[in-house]
């Protein structure tokens, strides 16, 4: 999982403690700028503050989530996310739970996809 962290370095810090509860998940928490490229994730949690997911890569079939900034801006962010092809988990206002619920439904669709059904 890739955690976009903002202005909130301790929130981040949160959001990745519940990451790390779900067996088997990692995260790496990086600033947006530069641009990282999400695509050997699974998953990806953006800072609603940071706003502009146009600048992150592909995003289809991603587990995604968002925090921070106000619950219009989170929304928003997510509309953002699913308009790119994003799986979302909607926000929560516990930060740990919500690393550990994106982290749970990654997981799930990991698992889903090792299983070749013919």
């Amino acid at each position: 999982m890739i955690l976009f962290a903002g202005d909130d370095p301790a929130l981040a810090d949160a959001i990745a403690e519940g990451v790390r509860a779900v067996r088997f998940a990692e995260v790496d928490v990086l600033p947006l700028d530069p641009p990282p490229d999400p695509a050997p994730y699974d998953a990806v949690i953006i800072d609603a503050a940071l706003a502009d997911v146009g600048v992150v890569g592909t995003l289809t079939d991603k587990v995604a989530s968002t925090f921070g900034a106000d619950d219009a801006a989170r929304w928003a962010t997510l509309r953002a996310l699913a308009d790119r092809g994003c799986l979302i988990v909607p926000p929560d206002p516990d930060p740990a739970a919500l690393g550990t619920r994106v982290a749970t439904v990654a997981g799930w669709i990991r698992h889903a996809r090792s299983h070749h059904h013919h």
